[in-house]
């Protein structure tokens, strides 16, 4: 997370990060795993707004499909194809 802070501050031309997009986080409740692929998600669909790329037919791999990658993951109910998956132990494509 603090990659992407450090990425976003540098294209607003500041050091300050608004609030987490609605629906990323819930109150009271631990925002370690599911927050962070949730928000991963998030950004893939952000990205692929800007460049103009529906998601529908668009394809990708899920890199360390852990709890985070895992969740991340659900981009596939979105439309995108997911082609491949990994994690520490092996790679499937």
């Amino acid at each position: 997370m603090p990659w992407f802070m450090n990425t976003y501050s540098i294209c607003q031309g500041n050091m300050s990060v608004g609030p987490l997009p609605a629906g990323l986080s819930k109150p009271g409740q631990d925002r370690a795993a599911e927050a962070t692929g949730r928000c991963g998600a998030y950004l893939v669909f952000r990205a692929l707004g800007e460049i103009g790329l529906d998601p529908r037919g668009a394809t990708a791999i899920v890199q360390c499909f852990c709890n985070v990658g895992s969740v991340a993951a659900t981009i596939a109910q979105q439309g995108v194809k997911i082609i491949g998956v990994s994690d520490h132990m092996a790679a499937y494509f």
